[in-house]
């Protein structure tokens, strides 16, 4: 009722400041409580508010960057739109696919590297997602598929150190 909806909203003016002071550790605890306390959908009549996708970008790279993957994989899950693969950045996807793998969630690895190739255009950086997508399916022991991802490596970039490691 009331009370949830008041602590709701106390939650995100807390992730708020705590995202404009830069500090980190709040800021997860209370993006974190929203996210998970919070309605699933944001609707006009819920009267939810979202936490802004920049915040959660911030978010997920800086714990990234401290290491803390599973965290970073909570916050940028909830700022990747699978239902739209273009409205997330590149860098988004990519480094979301690396929390995965660094959280042993394969699956959702290969997802996120595929919707990384959606957007990437330039050889070497083709060349590098096919092949770290290949890795990953090898993982999943999915064999064939890791080796047409280290094909695609190749096709993509014709020579360097990507192709060597192919």
């Amino acid at each position: 009722g009331a009370a949830v909806t008041l602590a709701l909203g106390l939650a995100l003016r807390l992730a708020l400041a705590h995202y404009q002071l830069e500090n980190i550790e709040s800021l997860a605890v209370e993006a974190r409580h929203y996210l998970e306390s919070a309605p699933e959908e944001e609707d006009e009549e819920s009267g939810r508010t979202a936490i802004p996708p920049p915040i959660l970008e911030y978010l997920g790279q800086k714990l990234a960057g401290e290491e803390r993957f599973e965290d970073a994989e909570f916050f940028l899950t909830r700022r990747s739109t699978p239902d739209d693969p273009g409205a997330t950045a590149p860098a988004i996807w990519k480094l979301l696919a690396e929390c995965r793998v660094a959280v042993n969630k394969y699956r959702g690895a290969v997802t996120a590297y595929d919707y990384l190739l959606l957007q990437t255009e330039r050889p070497s950086d083709r060349a590098a997602a096919y092949l770290a997508r290949g890795k990953v399916q090898l993982e999943l022991e999915d064999y064939e598929s890791a080796r047409e991802s280290a094909r695609e490596s190749l096709r993509s970039q014709k020579e360097g150190r990507t192709n060597a490691e192919a």
